[in-house]
């Protein structure tokens, strides 16, 4: 899992914004998103779709913000 996510890191950033990071290779990819105490990290592959993760990765970041976390 860690090489994986190593080789999507080396391969190609599509954005960056604030606390959010998204790599993309080919049907993969990684989202991560960075609330105050901790760090979200949401892999996917085909058949999930990169805007089906990040909105995941996006509300579990929201609730956490609300927690204080």
């Amino acid at each position: 899992m860690l090489q994986a996510i190593a080789g999507l890191c080396r391969d190609m950033l599509i954005s960056c914004i604030a606390f959010l990071l998204h790599f993309l290779r080919e049907l993969e990819g990684l989202l991560s998103r960075r609330p105050y105490l901790s760090i979200i990290i949401g892999i996917y592959e085909e058949p999930m779709t990169p805007g089906q993760c990040n909105m995941v990765v996006e509300r579990l970041g929201d609730y956490l913000v609300e927690q204080g976390f």
